[in-house]
């Protein structure tokens, strides 16, 4: 999945229920050195740069992290204060991983640790008070209402270009007709490979994958969930 089109369609249209969420958090008022981190639970990108933020952490213990996960409506609403703050383009914003620091923000791929530390360098402590809720609220409503349904379906498309899927598609295909199975096996078997992986980037998209994060944390649970996946 790519880095910068893990905002999922329940995410962007979330944003409609900013005016519910409640937002109190202000960095301006922390005095020590602080990194603030917006993530998404499943997303690869995500724990990717968490590894980055860990050895940028490593080496300035005094640096706090603060971690916020994006699918929570209110660290939506804090995510769209500090990209509106820190003036990130449009094209960039509610997007995870997110990292502000310094009165800057970084987005995506560009989250690396010589960018942290260019930026550490310049300013430790964050200084500028955050937009207030309704300005955030205005601005992403904005953003919301150049939204159209062929867009959005367009952008899921681009972003559903899997080449690894179609490569293992292949092989599958080229292996169970190098067996000796006939083509309509092989088209059944292909059409339920394609089924599975819309199902499971569905439910990943829905927050399953969140839950099953959640519920994993039970040691009964498990095995269940070993077998279930793997063993079956």
């Amino acid at each position: 999945m790519k880095a910068k089109a893990l905002v999922t369609v329940w995410l962007i249209f979330g944003l409609a229920n900013f005016a519910h969420a409640q937002s109190t958090f202000d960095p301006s008022k922390i005095s020590a050195p602080s990194i603030f981190y917006f993530y998404q639970p499943g997303c690869l990108e995500c724990q990717a740069k968490s590894k980055v933020l860990s050895e940028f952490l490593a080496k300035h213990p005094e640096v706090k992290l603060y971690e916020f996960d994006v699918t929570q409506p209110s660290n939506q609403l804090l995510l769209e204060q500090f990209c509106e703050t820190a003036s990130i383009p449009d094209t960039e914003r509610l997007i995870a991983p997110s990292v502000f620091l310094g009165d800057t923000g970084i987005v995506g791929e560009s989250i690396t640790l010589k960018a942290l530390e260019e930026v550490y360098k310049r300013r430790k402590l964050w200084t500028k008070p955050l937009v207030n809720v309704e300005k955030a609220v205005e601005q992403a409503e904005s953003r919301i209402q150049k939204f159209t349904v062929w867009a959005v379906v367009l952008a899921g498309l681009a972003d559903g270009v899997n080449p690894c899927a179609f490569a293992t598609l292949m092989f599958f295909i080229t292996y169970l007709l190098m067996a000796g199975h006939s083509r309509r096996k092989a088209a059944i078997a292909s059409v339920g490979f394609i089924a599975g992986v819309f199902v499971i980037y569905l439910a990943i998209g829905l927050g399953f994958c969140k839950l099953l994060c959640a519920i994993h944390k039970y040691r009964f649970v498990r095995p269940i969930l070993h077998f279930g996946f793997g063993g079956a």
